[in-house]
C-alpha cells in the first residue's frame, strides 16, 4: 500500500513561493555584486579621487619644501594608492623628526602632522664649530650657529639663537656627530648619559626658571655629572638620576635661595635620597643661619618649603 501523500497545489504553491524567494535573492546578490563593481570604479578611478593638495602643520625647524620631498607624493596619484606607512618612515628619517601622522582627507587632499624633536642640550662639535642638539632619548640633531645661519630670515636667526641661548651647554661626552644617530651607538657612551637628559627634562618641566639658569652641564672624568648656573649657585654635583623627585628638590631649594637671597658655592646632590649637602661661602654666614644652622655645609634633607 502506497502510503506517500498526494502532490497538492498547496505542495506547488509553496515550491513557487520557494522559487521566488531564490530569484529575488540571486537578483539582489547580482544588484549588490554590480552597485559594489560600480562604486569601486568610482571610488578608486574617479577623477575626483586623485591627489591635488598636501597640508602640513606641526613643523618648525622642517621646512615645507623638505617634507614635500620627503613623502614623494606625485600630484596625480590616486589618494587610495598612496602608502602611508612607506611615507612616514620617509619623513622618520629626517633628524628634527620625531613622529608624524598622515591621513587622507578625500576627494584630493593629504594631511600630514609633525613632531619635531627638542633639544634638551647643545654640544659644541670642534671640527666644525657647530652646536649639536641632543634630545632626550639621546638622538643627535642637525648642528646650529653655522656660516649657514646669515643666510636665513632675521626671525629665523633670532629663533636660532634663543633657542641655543636657552639650553646649557653639554661638556665630557665624546660622540660622532651625526644627525639623526643615537649616543647609544657610540662606545663608551653609558645609559647614564641619556638618563641625566632627561632628568634635565623633567627639570625644565618642574622649573622652567632654574633650568633656564642652567649655563652648561659637564660629565666629569670621576663620573659625576656638575651642573653650572649663571647666578646663585657656584655648581650643582649629581650622580643618581634613580629618584624622580630630585628635580622637585632642586627646585624648591632654588625657590628658597631666591627668595631669601642667599649663595651657595657648591650643592652636593649625588645622594638625593639622603638630602643635599650645601656649601656656602663665610660672607652668607649670617644668611644661612636664619635657614639653617651656622655650620659653613649644612645638609638638607627632603624638599624645602619656600
Amino acid at each position: 500500500m502506497n502510503n506517500r501523500s498526494p502532490f497538492t497545489m498547496h505542495h506547488v504553491f509553496h515550491l513557487l513561493m520557494y522559487m521566488c524567494q531564490v530569484i529575488i535573492l540571486g537578483a539582489t546578490l547580482a544588484g549588490t555584486i554590480l552597485w559594489l563593481h560600480n562604486f569601486a570604479i568610482t571610488f578608486f578611478e574617479s577623477p575626483e579621487l586623485i591627489v591635488q593638495e598636501l597640508t602640513i602643520d606641526g613643523n618648525q625647524r622642517v621646512s615645507q619644501n623638505e617634507i614635500k620631498l620627503l613623502a614623494q607624493i606625485p600630484f596625480g596619484t590616486k589618494i587610495w594608492m598612496v602608502n602611508l606607512e612607506d611615507m612616514a618612515k620617509r619623513l622618520e628619517s629626517h633628524a628634527w623628526i620625531k613622529s608624524c601622522s598622515i591621513q587622507r582627507k578625500p576627494p584630493q587632499r593629504i594631511h600630514i602632522s609633525i613632531t619635531e624633536r627638542q633639544p634638551i642640550v647643545f654640544c659644541l662639535n670642534p671640527e666644525d664649530s657647530l652646536l649639536y642638539g641632543l634630545d632626550t632619548d639621546g638622538t643627535i640633531l642637525p648642528g646650529l650657529m653655522g656660516p649657514t645661519l646669515l643666510q636665513k630670515s632675521e626671525a629665523e636667526q633670532e629663533a636660532e639663537i634663543a633657542i641655543v641661548l636657552s639650553h646649557p651647554l653639554l661638556r665630557g661626552v665624546e660622540m660622532k656627530f651625526e644627525p639623526g644617530s643615537n649616543i647609544h651607538t657610540d662606545q663608551g657612551i653609558k645609559k647614564q648619559v641619556v638618563a641625566s637628559l632627561q632628568f634635565l627634562d623633567r627639570l625644565k618641566n618642574e622649573s622652567p626658571a632654574l633650568f633656564a639658569e642652567m649655563v652648561e652641564a659637564e660629565w666629569r672624568e670621576d663620573e659625576t655629572f656638575a651642573l653650572h648656573p649663571r647666578r646663585r649657585v657656584g655648581v650643582v654635583v649629581m650622580k643618581d638620576f634613580s629618584s624622580l623627585d630630585i628635580e622637585k628638590k632642586l627646585a624648591a631649594l632654588w625657590q628658597s635661595l631666591e627668595k631669601t637671597d642667599v649663595q651657595a658655592i657648591y650643592i652636593d646632590a649625588r645622594f638625593p635620597e639622603k638630602g643635599f649637602a650645601v656649601r656656602f661661602d663665610g660672607q652668607e654666614q649670617e644668611n644661612w643661619q636664619r635657614l639653617y644652622q651656622s655650620q659653613k655645609t649644612v645638609l638638607m634633607t627632603g624638599l624645602v618649603e619656600p
